[in-house]
């Protein structure tokens, strides 16, 4: 499962943010006992994968949110992380998955420019 922050803004201040799932393979976390005891590993490294991406996406906001890093420096360690999957999508193939489900995130605060971080595609 994928998950994309989406600000939500008033008056130029974030006020909440919402996830946006993306699936695939059906994966969800309350499946992966029923997973394991059919032998399906795979599918949970899969999962479990995706997760941590999406978790380490989370926190990144979250230290935006609090003060600890800027979204300059969240953007260049998102791109960073992207480089870094594109570069394992041989070893780990489900990176692709997650990859094609990519969305570049535009800055709400400012108008009329292009999103802070573009793609590589």
């Amino acid at each position: 499962m994928i998950h994309h922050l989406v600000a939500d803004q008033e008056d130029g201040l974030a006020v909440g943010y919402r996830l946006a799932a993306h699936k695939w393979d059906n994966v969800q976390g309350d499946m992966v006992q029923d997973l394991h005891s059919a032998g399906q590993l795979d599918r949970i490294n899969d999962y479990c994968r995706c997760d941590v991406l999406d978790t380490y996406f989370v926190f990144l906001r979250v230290n935006v949110m609090v003060g600890r890093i800027d979204l300059i420096r969240e953007q260049e360690l998102i791109h960073e992380t992207r480089q870094w999957l594109e570069a394992s999508v041989d070893e780990f193939p489900i990176y692709g998955a997650y990859l094609e489900q990519w969305g570049d995130w535009e800055n709400p605060w400012i108008e009329d420019e292009s999103p802070t971080v573009t793609s590589t595609d």
